[in-house]
């Protein structure tokens, strides 16, 4: 994953597709990411479901300074799992924005990592404007990719590679998916 953060940033509106390429914590193996980042816009659903069916993984990222946001994950999840079919679908929870002072947090870690922990979920506390969290987060990414493919997820493309689909939503409460 690249680090670059855009201080100016603008909302993603529908769906922005970029591809990333990982290789597995354990057996290296190369993989082809396609990255869906999803407007977690409530009028955007129409748009980002028809990525729910082909995806493997989702990140499911929530604002620590706001409370509404983590209060929608469980909503998120739901419509996830309810547009996946028989997919299994393995899930991050990211609590974004850790970068403000506790003054400001709504969410305290404890709340985030029970929730991660109560859904089978893999759970990272980061902040954009940090290269190690980046490095953080590719490190569980590497993990939750050798599990899909160990599991027969993702589309064999050759001997040595996987192409895998993931989806993601806004800053504010965002859902994003991966097809290996």
């Amino acid at each position: 994953m690249h680090h670059k953060v855009d201080l100016k940033t603008i909302s993603t509106i529908g769906v922005e597709t970029r591809e990333n390429i990982v290789y597995t914590k354990d057996s290296d193996e190369k993989v082809l990411l396609y990255v869906h980042d999803t407007a977690g816009s409530e009028r955007f659903k129409s748009v980002t479901c028809q990525f729910y069916k082909e995806t493997d993984i989702a990140c499911l990222v929530y604002d620590v300074t706001d409370q509404d946001s983590f209060y929608h994950i469980g909503e998120w999840k739901r419509e996830i799992e309810n547009n996946a079919g028989d997919r299994r679908i393995q899930m991050i929870l990211i609590a974004n924005k850790c970068d403000k002072t506790n003054e400001q947090w709504r969410i305290s870690p404890s709340e985030g990592r029970e929730y991660a922990e109560q859904n089978n979920m893999k759970f990272i506390e980061m902040s954009a404007h940090y290269k190690e969290d980046f490095e953080k987060i590719d490190d569980i990414f590497k993990e939750v990719v050798g599990k899909v493919i160990a599991e027969g997820g993702g589309t064999r493309t050759n001997s040595s590679s996987v192409t895998l689909h993931q989806g993601n939503a806004t800053d504010q409460e965002r859902s994003s998916c991966l097809k290996c």
